[in-house]
């Protein structure tokens, strides 16, 4: 077993790492749209994937460069939280992909279903 490597992220939604944030902690995995990248600061601005964009969180880009940006495309980013000046939430990436064209409603609706299962599975044990 390979002890060195970093957890799995816990599947979370944005507006559930932003609302609830002292509760998700670690190691996360989100689904986002990238509305801004500053390439010297390394760092970019995400908002949630549907057309409202209520929640932004700020993404730490160091150990994902070079990261291909393209503002409007949905990113997934594996990383762990963190928090910077004021309590504000940072998320730095270890891992970033591009996931432009996923169906969000049955990624969703499949993650819906997961969470559902291990509730159900952590009942009865």
């Amino acid at each position: 077993m390979a002890w060195n490597l970093p957890a799995c992220g816990k599947i979370v939604r944005l507006s559930e790492l932003m609302e609830g944030s002292s509760e998700v902690t670690g190691h996360v995995r989100i689904l986002a749209r990238l509305q801004s990248y500053d390439c010297i600061k390394q760092q970019a601005v995400v908002c949630n994937v549907e057309r409202n964009c209520n929640h932004q969180l700020l993404i730490d880009t160091r150990l994902v460069e070079p990261f291909h940006a393209r503002a409007g495309s949905v990113f997934q980013f594996l990383g762990e939280i963190d928090y910077g000046e004021n309590a504000q939430i940072i998320l730095r990436a270890r891992v970033v992909r591009c996931v432009d064209g996923v169906d969000v409603a049955m990624y969703n609706k499949a993650l819906d279903a997961q969470r559902r299962f291990f509730a159900k599975r952590n009942m009865q044990t």
